[in-house]
């Protein structure tokens, strides 16, 4: 498993724990280079399980379909203590960060 993998395991697992499926729409920088991880702060959908059949079958799902953009987040890494992990988060009106 390469370095790459391994960041994007953890962050499906992520994603997951909220009973969710992250689709990744561009990253956003913040390079993550080390020996166990590669990856970087991502921006995409963050999809309920129970909606994943219809995102991917709805053809203006990658698109700028306001239907799906409620899920629209960033997915940004954090290493503590040596362990990488993840957080889903919005931007307010101002500028302010929402946790989801």
């Amino acid at each position: 498993m390469t370095a790459e993998d391994r960041f994007f395991a953890l962050l499906d697992e992520a994603a997951s724990q909220k009973h969710c499926i992250f689709y990744v729409n561009c990253g956003e920088g913040r390079d993550l280079i080390t020996d166990e991880y590669e990856g970087e702060d991502l921006f995409g959908w963050l999809i309920p399980l129970s909606l994943e059949d219809a995102f991917r079958k709805d053809p203006r799902s990658l698109k700028k379909s306001a239907k799906w953009s409620d899920y629209l987040c960033f997915a940004k890494w954090h290493i503590n203590d040596g362990v990488l992990s993840f957080t889903f988060v919005k931007y307010g009106m101002d500028g302010s960060e929402i946790v989801l």
